[in-house]
């Protein structure tokens, strides 16, 4: 009966997106800044606030989500492609999910870690600096549990190592189509994809065995994933959702391999499609109502 009502709030939520994709009730700021001092320069982002956050009798401390884009996106990609804010608003509406604050942070391309030169240490900021700046900025709640991070593509690897490397921040982890790849995977990438998405962040020209660099796999769920730290990473709840024809598949069912031989448990979710902004529309759906459902225990 859970899985039939899970499936039915799914159906409503999905029609209910569409029938009422022309207006919406949530609040959205676009495009804010901080001034970081880890970075050392103005940092955007944008927010989803829900439609009674501003009213005098909101009901205390909201959960919140951080959504990440992916490569050469920024702070309104979600928004902008896939009307991130309706969805939420219908969602909201339908009792799938209470009302939650979104923040969709910049983070350039950056992969959501430092890089090895440490000239954008964007972790470092995200970690240190941002999640404390939000927390004072907005009524946030500061458990854990009610705290959650997705993302799609290079975001969906954010939205896995971020937690990965700060189990206690973090937790629900909702990876789409995520920019996961195992060190055979990293090898084998062409000089060209290397030199063009990876050697700002591993380092120039490098090729075959000398990618798995040590920064490399300070950053790789395949060497952080073992048995030293399983315990931590159970008390996340894990959602890995990636199309059947997305190049990226391998890498992420190889991800899915990886936390059934740890004993961690996850939802893992595949289905037709390929890296799209089509798969991820219907996609967030799903994983929201997860979410959603995580926060009514």
């Amino acid at each position: 009966m859970k899985y039939f009502h899970q499936k039915l709030k799914l159906t409503l939520a999905i029609i209910t997106c569409i029938f009422y994709s022309l207006s919406g009730q949530g609040t959205l700021e676009l495009s804010k800044t901080i001034s970081s001092n880890f970075l050392n320069q103005d940092e955007k982002y944008s927010v989803y606030l829900p439609e009674n956050y501003n009213n005098n009798n909101n009901n205390g401390d909201y959960p919140i989500l951080y959504l990440l884009h992916g490569y050469g996106g920024d702070e309104n990609s979600w928004i902008k492609r896939a009307k991130i804010n309706l969805i939420l608003d219908s969602l909201i509406r339908e009792a799938a999910l209470p009302e939650v604050i979104v923040i969709f942070p910049n983070a350039r391309n950056s992969y959501y870690i430092n890089d090895y030169k440490n000239q954008y240490p964007f972790e470092d900021y995200f970690i240190s600096e941002f999640v404390f700046f939000i927390d004072s900025a907005y009524t946030t709640s500061k458990n854990k549990l009610k705290r959650a991070i997705a993302g799609l593509s290079m975001g969906g690897f954010g939205a896995t190592i971020l937690p990965l490397k700060h189990p206690d921040l973090f937790g629900t982890s909702i990876n789409l189509s995520g920019a996961v790849r195992t060190p055979e995977q990293f090898k084998a990438l062409s000089p060209i994809k290397y030199h063009t998405y990876f050697a700002p962040l591993y380092g120039d020209s490098l090729k075959g065995y000398d990618r798995i660099t040590a920064h490399w796999k300070e950053n790789s769920p395949y060497y952080l994933v073992d048995s030293s730290n399983t315990e931590k990473l159970r008390t996340i709840n894990w959602y890995i959702d990636c199309g059947m024809q997305d190049f990226l598949f391998p890498a992420n069912n190889s991800l899915h391999d990886l936390c059934t031989e740890q004993n961690i448990l996850h939802e893992y979710h595949t289905q037709p499609g390929n890296h799209s902004w089509k798969y991820w529309r219907k996609g967030i759906i799903q994983a929201l109502i997860y979410w959603g459902n995580i926060l009514e225990k």
